[in-house]
């Protein structure tokens, strides 16, 4: 037996390399990078989205004369480049996009009007054949930051202002309206505190069709989820102890949803019941699943060089909330409160919005930049939810990738083939050697 022994280091040499195979798995490689600088000010991207056919859109604003006015991009998903870029003035002050969704050749942008220190509710239709506004809506006083398309629906969630309430107090408020009148069809609202409470995302839940709500409870300041029937009826809460604000969720396969926010990442059954979570330092403020894993995207603590810092990244988990891979974006940033960071997914496209920071203290350029990434999945799937300046010359590279997920099984059969294949082999050479 003792000259069977050399087998055993071609078995680990065997083992070792199909370990190398396993481990080397990304799920994002870089496709393109590009930037526009609207303003010498402030500017800023809040929404992303797409209509599945290769057109990118970005919604947000851009400063000018010292009133913010809603600016839309629109972008070639394959290239990044500029098709069309408009600026829309809507009231006699400040017009912000915040979130934005498509039905059929038309893209519906919700934000806020703000005259006099008012804000007041915007959810304005705009025509992908003209890009005129065909409709414009004023609803409650307050922001509407998020919009969902549920069928012949379009849902709506933002934070009201309580009239009668203290200063400062505001409660949830979401909206279904119909499609594509943009009628009020029904609505909800919830005020967990009398503090400055806001409804930041809203979702269906594609396998019971139940809507979810993500945003905070202010006034204990941390995380607050609600679940809703289709009728918006509160049918369950979840308030996970993560201080902050949720921004943003997405559903998996079984329809447990993946919420992320200040902190990182909770994952919650279809009742509201916490299975799971992922802590950062810092914030995820947009999320999407695709196929078994979950891409979030935020500003978050990363090691370069030996030390550590701040960037906006692409962060991927699996189902079990196991880092997969992490990509930084090497923006350039300052020590400013930062816009947050938006996901699209386009077919096996993932697109990061995030804002670069440029030019002194006293006078500082935000610009918009996105970074566009190939999707690798082993198992091709499908995205079941969709979120959501100056150029640099080459794509960002990735930070050192932590450590792979769970072996999957046909992996493990794979491995016992080599054991058993080395094993019958060693015998049938001591065998051979003894005659």
């Amino acid at each position: 037996m003792l000259r069977a022994l050399p087998a055993v280091p071609l078995l680990l040499l065997l083992l070792a390399a199909t370990l190398q195979v396993c481990t080397s798995f990304t799920l994002l490689t870089p496709l393109w990078r590009t930037s526009s600088n609207p303003s010498p000010g402030m500017d800023a991207l809040l929404g992303l989205c797409s209509d599945g056919l290769g057109r990118l859109y970005a919604v947000g604003f851009e400063y000018s004369n010292g009133r913010r006015l809603l600016r839309l991009e629109v972008r070639d998903v394959g290239s990044g480049e500029l098709a069309f870029s408009r600026v829309y003035s809507l009231s006699e002050g400040d017009t912000v996009g915040r979130g934005c969704a498509v039905s059929g050749s038309t893209l519906y942008v919700v934000g806020n009007t703000e005259v006099g220190g008012v804000r007041r509710w915007l959810i304005v239709a705009i025509s992908l054949e003209s890009f005129e506004v065909v409709r414009n809506v004023s609803s409650v006083y307050g922001r509407a930051m998020a919009v969902a398309v549920a069928g012949d629906g379009l849902l709506v969630a933002g934070d009201r202002v309580v009239e009668g309430g203290p200063p400062g107090d505001t409660s949830w408020r979401v909206e279904l309206r119909r499609l594509p009148d943009l009628e009020l069809v029904s609505y909800y609202e919830s005020n967990p505190s009398a503090a400055s409470d806001t409804a930041r995302y809203v979702a269906v839940n594609p396998v019971d069709g139940s809507v979810w709500v993500a945003g905070d409870n202010r006034g204990r300041g941390w995380w607050r989820v609600e679940v809703l029937d289709r009728e918006l009826r509160r049918v369950a809460e979840a308030e996970p102890l993560m201080s902050g604000s949720a921004y943003s969720l997405c559903f998996g396969s079984a329809g447990e949803a993946y919420v992320v926010g200040v902190g990182g990442l909770v994952k919650l059954g279809r009742g509201g019941a916490e299975l799971g979570r992922h802590t950062v330092r810092e914030f995820f403020t947009a999320v999407t699943c695709y196929g078994s894993y979950v891409v979030a995207s935020g500003s978050v603590a990363v090691t370069k060089g030996g030390e550590l810092v701040w960037d906006f990244v692409a962060y991927v988990v699996d189902e079990e909330l196991r880092v997969v891979q992490v990509v930084a974006l090497n923006a350039s940033l300052r020590p400013v409160d930062l816009y947050p960071s938006r996901l699209a997914v386009v077919g096996d496209t993932l697109v990061v919005s995030f804002p670069e920071y440029f030019g002194t203290p006293d006078k500082l350029d935000a610009v918009w930049s996105l970074a566009a990434f190939r999707l690798h999945p082993p198992e091709v799937g499908t995205p079941r939810t969709t979120v959501s300046p100056t150029s640099p010359p080459t794509p960002p590279p990735a930070v050192p990738t932590p450590p792979a997920p769970a072996t999957p099984g046909w992996y493990l059969a794979a491995v016992a083939a080599v054991l058993v294949a080395a094993v019958v082999g060693s015998l049938l050479l001591v065998r051979a050697r003894r005659r």
